[in-house]
């Protein structure tokens, strides 16, 4: 099956394109990749592509499908700073953890635009992350407490 998919990818103009995911599907240390691009003309936009290996099982599949899929959504990079997080690959986490959480409510806070400068933007950031207070749990300006994470 896999031979298959990397053959296809050779073979479409699409897929010469990926080049993250032909390196992906010829090796067998990665269960998972995902790859965001955009699309030109007049019903282009944002697009994604996670891929997970089919012999990928379990939880490792399932947090496959949590990191790539927040990865798409914009907190692009593993970073060994963030901690906890799924996105620290030093740590055991595997699905979403609350930081995770606050960091996706922060991204996409309306108050947030495309373009700002870090100047611009650290400001609103700083608000948000008072908003949301030191324990998560909202602490001003009514801003209500996050869902609570599934078991």
């Amino acid at each position: 099956l896999r031979r298959r998919f990397v053959a296809m990818l050779d073979d479409v103009e699409a897929g010469r394109r990926m080049r993250l995911v032909r390196a992906w599907a010829r090796d067998d240390r990665f269960p998972c990749v995902g790859q965001v691009g955009r699309v030109a003309g007049p019903r282009g936009g944002s697009r994604a592509l996670l891929v997970v290996k089919a012999e990928t099982m379990g939880l490792l599949r399932e947090s496959c499908f949590h990191e790539e899929l927040v990865q798409s959504l914009g907190l692009l990079n593993d970073d060994a700073a963030a901690r906890p997080s799924i996105f620290n690959d030093d740590q055991e986490f595997a699905l979403l953890t609350r930081h995770d959480e606050y960091l996706l409510r922060i991204l996409f806070d309306p108050r947030l635009e495309p373009g700002m400068t870090a100047a611009e933007g650290m400001p609103v950031v700083a608000r948000i992350v008072a908003e949301i207070g030191p324990d998560g749990r909202g602490g001003g300006a009514g801003v209500p407490p996050p869902p609570a994470l599934s078991p």
